[in-house]
Order: structure tokens, then sequence, then C-alpha cells
């Protein structure tokens, strides 16, 4: 822990509940930067998205908002780590085109980042 922070090589996931935009201001304030809006500017990246995700429907059925609710996060400054990629996966019913079309893997998509290892910490 202690080398880690000497080196900013901290990582921050999972699912972070950050509602409202003006959630997001506190990840900031910490120094993080979220790694989604790094590598995909323009794509809104929704983790939660009922219009997408059949399932929410079921159990909040006026609840229509699409949001952020997961997040990975690296510290600005990290030397070691840099994002290579990032993608959203679990975003497909588990019975496409049959029976049960409602059925999804969780109510919130799920994350996937690659970083790259960089040898040299200058």
């Amino acid at each position: 822990i202690r080398e880690a922070k000497q080196t900013n090589n901290i990582v921050v996931f999972g699912d972070l509940n950050l509602h409202m935009k003006f959630e997001t201001r506190f990840l900031y304030e910490m120094g993080l930067s979220d790694v989604w809006l790094e590598l995909h500017e323009k794509d809104p990246g929704y983790s939660w998205d009922p219009s997408r995700n059949s399932m929410i429907n079921l159990y909040l059925p006026f609840d229509n908002r699409r949001m952020r609710l997961d997040r990975i996060c690296l510290k600005k400054g990290s030397k070691l780590l840099s994002p290579r990629s990032m993608e959203i996966f679990a975003n497909r019913n588990v019975n496409e085109g049959r029976w049960m079309s409602y059925l999804y893997p969780s109510d919130h998509f799920g994350l996937k980042c690659e970083f790259r290892v960089n040898k040299s910490k200058e």
C-alpha cells in the first residue's frame, strides 16, 4: 500500500451507485480519473439501462433512468498502469430470442478493463 501511494498506482472499481452527475465530483477531488470517459468520450457507457435491460422493469417499473452506476477509476499520475481498452459486457439477455427473454445476468451490465503495465516506473 505504501508503494502504491508513492507511485499513484491505485485502481478503484465497482458498483459505486453514483446516481447523479454531481456525485462524480468526489472521484475527481480524490485525484481519480474515470477510465471509461478517457477511452470512450462520446459513448455514455450506461451500466444501468432499463431501456436495454428489461429485467430492471420487473422490479422498478417506473424507473427509466439510464446511469453509469459502475465505474473503473485510476489515480491520475499512475506511472505503472495505463488503460488500454474498456468494454461493457453481460448486456444481452441469457436466452436471446427464446423464452424468458427478460432474463439478464444482472440488473447492471459488467465492465471489463485492460491495463498496460509499464515496466519503467519513471
